[in-house]
């Protein structure tokens, strides 16, 4: 034997699963590439791109622009906890904190449901060596109290995005 197999970082297998193309863009846009690659115990709930899509029009192209980089990273970081988690561990009612700061919560285990609003459906507990990769089928909105504004310098209008008067948060646009 020439050489020890490892199972391949969070990251990686993200590429080899298929349908998470535009989470893929959006870790790249947000520099979380390198830390999803890297060493470390993380559980990561991992919208597809179908989760993505069904966000209002507008909202992911208006995520990945560069100065949108923080709320960016803000939500891709609500979809990660700090240790392996399995689904053999969930259980009803269980808070944990993301690496964002905020709690997500299991609101029912039949299916499994995040925050009563995205499911986890297969794959889950997909190993990888730095974690546990799950599946879920919508995108997670942290509160609106962990999630920076977004920019608003936008030099042309984008009128299927621009939030209601009185709101500039892509955040709201989401809910």
């Amino acid at each position: 034997i020439d050489a020890v197999l490892t199972p391949p970082t969070l990251y990686a297998y993200l590429g080899t699963l298929g349908d998470y193309s535009t989470l893929l863009a959006a870790i790249d846009a947000a520099d979380l590439k390198d830390t999803l690659n890297g060493a470390g115990t993380f559980t990561l709930f991992a919208p597809t791109d179908a989760a993505f899509a069904a966000l209002p029009d507008g909202t992911v192209e208006d995520l990945l622009k560069p100065e949108n980089k923080d709320q960016l990273v803000a939500i891709l970081t609500y979809h990660v906890l700090g240790t392996e988690v399995t689904s053999a561990d969930l259980t009803l009612n269980l808070k944990a904190t993301t690496v964002n700061g905020a709690e997500i919560e299991i609101t029912s285990l039949d299916p499994p449901t995040i925050n009563d609003a995205s499911e986890i459906v297969p794959p889950l507990d997909v190993g990888a060596s730095n974690g546990y990769l799950h599946t879920i089928d919508a995108v997670l909105i942290p509160p609106s109290d962990t999630t920076p504004e977004p920019s608003t310098a936008s030099a042309t209008p984008q009128p299927s995005t621009q939030p209601a008067p009185g709101s500039d948060s892509i955040y709201e646009i989401a809910k």
